[in-house]
């Protein structure tokens, strides 16, 4: 097997990784933003919210990763 080979093969399993982990994040959309809730919550309380602002950026940003990624890969 010669170096293209193993390129086309590697970029085709990244692929269906890539497509699988999507189809995942679409299926579980609702839980991992409540579990994103929790932990968010969860530091905040720890913190005593010295750091909200930055967790709720991380948060929001998270978020927007989630609904990008379930968006591009719901079944019609």
């Amino acid at each position: 097997m010669d170096a293209d080979e193993l390129m086309k093969q590697g970029r085709e399993l990244a692929g269906k990784l890539r497509d699988g982990a999507g189809e995942q994040v679409a299926q579980h959309e609702q839980q991992i933003k409540g579990v994103l809730n929790k932990v968010t919550d969860f530091v905040n309380d720890k913190t005593g919210g010295k750091y909200s602002d930055q967790v709720d950026k991380v948060a929001g940003m998270v978020t927007h990763g989630v609904d990008k990624v379930a968006a591009g890969n719901r079944r019609r």
